[in-house]
Formats: structure tokens, C-alpha cells, sequence
């Protein structure tokens, strides 16, 4: 039992780990195109991301490497943005990180 509950530890911290070092290498590979594409918009989303572990997690949305996971992330961005159309949009820099991540992912598809 004792084994079993270590072993499940172990698993997740290692999953973390390897979520977490993928998601800073996608950030890597994307934050310079993003920053040239949006201008001072896009740098200070990178800068604030840099500092802050739930908006780069957001970016990894939209920064992965599999195109099946970026063209979800794109529709549920779009069902999102058609909410927000509605009268339902956050406040300040919640929504430019939705509307960032929108055009961003739109232009990794049509590549």
C-alpha cells in the first residue's frame, strides 16, 4: 500500500516536472515571434508570463507543437470569443491574452 501511494507520488512529480520543462522550452521557441507579431501588446503578455505561471500556461495553449491540440484550442478560443462578443468579456489583460492567443493561433493555422 505504502509502495503503491510512493509510486503515485513519485509519477506525478515527474509528470509536473516534464509538463513544466515543456512548457517553458514552448514559450522559448514561441515569446519572440509573439512579442514581434502584437507589438508592445504582445510584450507585456510575455513579460507578465514570465513572472506569472497561469498566463504562460494559457500561451502553452496556443504554443504547442501539435497541430490537433492547437486547432481545439482555437475552436473552444473562438466559442469563447463569441461569449465575450455577447456582452460577457473579462476585464484589463484577461481579455488581450484571450484576443492575443485567438489571432495567434489562427496564424499558426493557416501556416
Amino acid at each position: 500500500m505504502l509502495t503503491a501511494i510512493l509510486t503515485r507520488i513519485v509519477w506525478f512529480i515527474i509528470e509536473m516536472l516534464t509538463t513544466r520543462a515543456q512548457i517553458n522550452r514552448q514559450f522559448q521557441n514561441h515569446a519572440s515571434t509573439f512579442k514581434q507579431l502584437y507589438g508592445p501588446y504582445g510584450i507585456r503578455i510575455i513579460n507578465k508570463a514570465e513572472t506569472d505561471w497561469s498566463i504562460k500556461k494559457s500561451l502553452s495553449e496556443v504554443f504547442t507543437s501539435n497541430t490537433t491540440h492547437l486547432k481545439k484550442s482555437v475552436e473552444q478560443l473562438e466559442v469563447m470569443d463569441t461569449l465575450f462578443q455577447a456582452g460577457i468579456r473579462p476585464e484589463g489583460d484577461e481579455w488581450l491574452l484571450h484576443d492575443l492567443k485567438l489571432k495567434y493561433g489562427k496564424q499558426r493555422l493557416t501556416k
